[in-house]
């Protein structure tokens, strides 16, 4: 099975799932429903989208017709990658233009290239004000400070719905709403209390797990930020200079 049928199996297992668990009791199992995103890993998210078919489709038509009747495609997030190493963070998006958006967590200041920021690297200090969404920035925005992983927030012990395998693994399977077709699922790793695979809306989202890198790769020119700002900060904590008597 290919990685965009394997994703919109989840979907149709959603949509199902209550039904096969509506006369059984539910216990909850013991300890941590969802773990922190960890310090020292690195993760791909991969997306898929419900209209994914009905947009290759109507892209052939429109090669088939020369273009004519031809609509704009509206860009959807593919891909989230995340490194963390050593208290650092690299957090890469990728939508389906091949736009991509990059974020280094260096300490507590957040180095940013964006599409909306042109190609120099902006610094952010605050991120309260920054919000998820489902563009590249919006992508890089959800992770930006986030102990836990982006869209799982809502998980709670009322939610849990049941056991469910995905492949090989056996997750718990919590709901968000009723059990209609716009429902929002989440499947967690039963063993390890990660995030196996989530789904809203028609949008499906899998998570795959790898080792720590042995460093995180940081451009010169987010180098080149990152040290100015060490250097200001360590002026600033020495205070203003004394003059002697």
């Amino acid at each position: 099975m290919t990685k965009g049928l394997y994703c919109l199996s989840l979907v149709s297992a959603a949509l199902t799932y209550h039904v096969a668990f509506a006369q059984e009791p539910v216990t909850v199992p013991d300890g941590p429903l969802l773990k922190p995103a960890p310090v020292n890993a690195s993760w791909k998210v991969s997306y898929s989208y419900k209209s994914d078919k009905k947009d290759q489709a109507d892209k052939a038509k429109n090669n088939f017709s020369g273009g004519v009747g031809e609509t704009q495609e509206v860009a959807k997030i593919r891909s989230v990658e995340v490194e963390c190493k050593a208290g650092a963070r690299h957090v890469k998006a990728t939508d389906s233009k091949g736009v991509k958006g990059e974020v280094w967590q260096l300490g507590g200041a957040f180095i940013l290239k964006l599409p909306d920021y042109g190609k120099d690297p902006v610094v952010m200090l605050d991120v309260s004000q920054t919000t998820s969404g489902a563009t590249v920035s919006g992508a890089i925005y959800g992770y930006m400070g986030a102990k836990s992983f982006p869209g799982f927030e809502w998980i709670s012990k009322d939610k849990y719905v049941g056991r469910q395998k995905i492949g090989d693994v056996d997750c718990m399977v919590f709901r968000d709403g009723e059990p209609t077709p716009d429902a929002t699922y989440a499947w967690v790793n039963l063993s390890d209390r990660l995030p196996v695979a989530w789904t809203s809306q028609g949008e499906t989202r899998k998570y795959e797990y790898g080792p720590a890198p042995e460093q995180i790769t940081i451009p010169e020119d987010v180098a080149k930020i990152n040290e100015g700002m060490k250097r200001d900060t360590k002026s600033a904590a020495a205070g203003p200079a004394r003059k002697l008597p």
